[in-house]
């Protein structure tokens, strides 16, 4: 769990993109059911205890896919090189993080976190 919280403090000094004006918008995955009005962490913390919730449960019980939100947590913001061998440092935990990643940033935060969803 603690990594959790280090996956949501590392959002915070990334993520404070100025707020958007809708509270809702549609991303590559369906309507979000968070605010877009609030900051990418609060969005995202919104995403995790809701309608992602079941696709972070799922990484959270998956090892793989904890490492490589580990991992991630020490790419510089943007750093695709870094998260792509994170992703291949821990294969299977692949595709869970990047269903979760999809969900938060393409579905629930598209606006809050504007630039982070990768269209997966």
């Amino acid at each position: 769990m603690r990594w959790l919280w280090l996956f949501l403090a590392a959002t915070v000094a990334c993520c404070n993109w100025p707020a958007a004006t809708d509270t809702s918008t549609t991303g590559t995955g369906g309507s979000s059911t968070c605010p877009q009005t609030s900051s990418c962490a609060d969005c995202k913390t919104c995403a995790l205890s809701g309608g992602c919730a079941t696709l972070w449960a799922t990484c959270e019980a998956n090892s793989d896919c904890q490492a490589i939100d580990e991992c991630w947590l020490n790419c510089a913001t943007g750093d695709t090189a870094c998260q792509s061998n994170c992703l291949a440092d821990s294969p299977n935990g692949s595709s869970d993080y990047e269903a979760v990643n999809s969900c938060v940033y393409c579905t629930e935060c598209p606006t809050a976190c504007a630039g982070q969803c990768t269209g997966s």
